[in-house]
């Protein structure tokens, strides 16, 4: 399945810390266009160095006379490997000409499983900003006396925060004539609509691999009452600060002209992204999608939300002919992604004239071969270890279904973008043989032998 979710309490100061030096600088039912839509749009980046974390690439040891010929040779053997099956997508192309070095089936929709989380993050970085803040805040009704936590969908919310939160709310109460005031307590959600199960989503997965996505939602939660959760936690913490409240906690939306009594710092959406890439997190991707939509005033429910992404690759000249799309996450065998698109997605991201799209590769939030995320357990094989540290990749996992999508730093001096997608893997395959020969694929990629 998936990849599961990994700590989510002490990873947020580190994240903090990476970003900080790293990052400078149709709606409704889901919507399938015909394979044969506009051919791709994303022009020639020639600055997309700077896109890069420094580096990341190596200095030439070969000619692209030399490397582009093995390199084809290569990957016409190894894209047949037994252990892939039949159904095997590859692309790879120049990351500053644009210029396609190699296609094996690349217009050929497939189920991308968590490389879907590659659309997601550059939709919103492209929405919603890469510095946009999602600040939650406790505000007070004094019509009603209602406290309530309102939430601005931040991914990244942690219990320390709601605590911290509940403690300012008090210390803001203390010496006011609301100060011995028993309050009623409430969580406001309704920043997003209400989720609905995505198309091919078991009832197992809310629970198993994420929580269900709305506004107010905490890291590492994999709660189908993540909103209603929180909003104990808060009645919870406020009490124990010395506020005084009623039995219970509702559901309601809070009045516009509430008092905002408190609210957190907020973390940034290039903040939220980290982590997703990083370790594959289901449940941020499920709710940045849904900021695409609200950003771009569009519906925020499952299928608007998803719909709302392929609205945002569209207008950044990412070609999404074929593209089905049901969750932001990849859980779903019923998205539909072809492998150009996956790499248009990549040469979007590198647009010198907004230079935040590229906060996930800048910001090394995609695992690094061999060395970090999902990656950091793979290409130890003695003819994929000298890939790494040359490869920034989303990696992807289902069952049969296998994918791998971003950059390479080659033999020859030039930076590549490359696809893999594997649907279908023998059943007589092991998951760990079927991974090696996509890391061969992309080593190959590389210039590795």
């Amino acid at each position: 399945m998936a990849h599961a979710p990994a700590d989510r309490v002490t990873l947020t100061p580190m994240i903090r810390s990476i970003l900080s030096v790293g990052v400078a600088v149709a709606i409704g039912s889901v919507v399938v266009a015909p394979a044969s839509a506009a051919p791709e749009r994303v022009p020639p980046w020639p600055s997309v160095r700077s896109a890069l974390p420094a580096g990341f690439q190596r200095p030439a040891t070969t000619t692209s006379d030399v490397y582009l010929p093995r390199l084809k040779q290569r990957l016409d053997k190894r894209v047949r490997a037994s252990a892939l099956g039949d159904d095997v997508a590859v692309r790879v192309v120049d990351l500053t000409s644009a210029e396609a070095v190699y296609d094996h089936r690349g217009s050929v929709p497939m189920v991308p499983a968590s490389t879907m989380k590659t659309a997601a993050a550059l939709a919103v970085l492209s929405a919603r900003g890469a510095e946009h803040r999602l600040v939650t805040r406790a505000v007070l009704d004094e019509e009603t006396r209602r406290l309530t936590i309102v939430g601005a969908g931040d991914p990244l919310l942690s219990s320390e925060e709601v605590d911290r939160l509940a403690e300012d709310v008090a210390e803001s109460l203390r010496d006011s004539e609301w100060e011995d005031t028993k309050l009623d307590i409430a969580y406001d959600d309704t920043r997003f609509a209400q989720p609905g199960t995505p198309a091919g989503w078991y009832g197992s997965y809310v629970g198993q691999y994420s929580a269900n996505p709305t506004a107010l939602t905490r890291y590492g939660s994999m709660s189908a009452d993540s909103a209603g959760d929180t909003g104990r936690l808060f009645r919870k913490s406020v009490r124990s600060h010395g506020v005084r409240t009623d039995p219970g906690v509702d559901r309601k939306a809070a009045p516009p002209d509430s008092r905002v009594l408190a609210e957190t710092e907020g973390h940034t959406v290039a903040e939220a992204i980290w982590p997703m890439l990083r370790n594959s997190d289901n449940t941020i991707a499920e709710i940045m999608i849904r900021h695409v939509a609200d950003a771009r005033g569009l519906p925020t429910t499952t299928t608007g939300s998803a719909s709302a992404v392929r609205a945002e690759l569209a207008r950044l000249g990412v070609p999404v002919g074929g593209m089905r799309s049901v969750d932001g996450s990849g859980l779903s065998r019923a998205n539909k992604i072809n492998a150009e698109t996956l790499v248009s997605i990549t040469r979007a991201a590198m647009d010198p004239e907004s230079p935040g799209l590229a906060a996930g590769f800048r910001s090394a939030a995609f695992p690094l071969a061999g060395r970090t995320g999902t990656l950091e357990d793979r290409f130890d094989a003695r003819g994929t270890r000298c890939a790494q540290g040359r490869i920034l990749a989303k990696t992807g996992t289902l069952s049969d279904v296998l994918a791998l999508s971003g950059v390479a730093s080659s033999t020859d001096g030039r930076l590549r973008a490359f696809a893999i997608v594997v649907n279908g893997k023998p059943s007589w395959a092991s998951l760990s043989t079927a991974r090696d020969r996509v890391d061969r694929i992309a080593a190959a990629v590389t210039g590795c032998r």
